[in-house]
């Protein structure tokens, strides 16, 4: 466990800040459930259903430290968001999910790039191991 996943664990005994994570899901019942096991993880979920509304609240927060973001979304594919998003907190990690297989040149290009890519569909381990490798990056 690194620093940044200890401290998320403990931050909600000393009353420090946890890690905020910013997710951008379309699908209303997997964003329930990917954010109540990243807040049972000690993490501050923020749920947008598109990406205008992701943009919106990461103009409000103060503070992003994951920006977790569906390829596809209705609007705003999740990529352009991101980029949005990026550009009003450059200090973000951003990683994206997708339901895409491996044939798709969007995700050929994703892989490609080195961002961190969580295929679905994934278990509650794989999600969690992959928020923690993507804090650590």
């Amino acid at each position: 466990m690194n620093q940044r996943d200890e401290s998320a664990r403990s931050d909600r005994m000393s009353g420090i800040a946890p890690l905020v994570i910013l997710l951008m899901e379309d699908d209303l019942g997997l964003a329930h459930s990917m954010g109540r096991v990243l807040e049972l993880e000690g993490y501050r979920v923020l749920k947008a259903e598109n990406g205008r509304i992701a943009y919106e609240i990461a103009e409000r927060e103060e503070r992003i430290d994951l920006l977790i973001a569906d390829l596809v979304l209705p609007g705003l594919s999740g990529r352009e968001a991101a980029n949005l998003i990026v550009a009003h907190h450059p200090e973000v990690t951003v990683m994206f999910t997708t339901g895409f297989t491996s044939a798709a040149p969007e995700l050929k290009e994703l892989l490609e790039s080195g961002l961190p890519v969580l295929r679905k569909p994934y278990t509650v381990p794989s999600l969690v191991e992959a928020v923690k490798s993507a804090l650590q990056s």
